[in-house]
């Protein structure tokens, strides 16, 4: 299972009214998404930009999610 996060709110710089959706996103790279914002009070816009690395699982937490019972010491 591989975790990727991604910021799917903000908050207006300007006059702080909470945004839950991004006006346009573009992926720029296999590591990082920009967020274009606008906010509806104040009119202003902002861009973002997310770091979007995935994680790899170690194969300890593997074996723990998918074998935990076939074990035998």
């Amino acid at each position: 299972m591989t975790v990727a996060t991604f910021q799917c709110s903000a908050k207006c710089g300007q006059c702080g009214t909470p945004l839950i959706v991004p006006e346009w996103s573009e992926t720029i790279s296999s590591e990082r998404a920009v967020h274009v914002w606008h906010c509806p009070v104040c009119e202003s816009e902002f861009e973002t930009i997310d770091s979007c690395v995935e994680r790899s699982p170690r194969v300890d937490d593997l074996v723990q999610e998918f074998l935990p019972n076939l074990l035998v010491a």
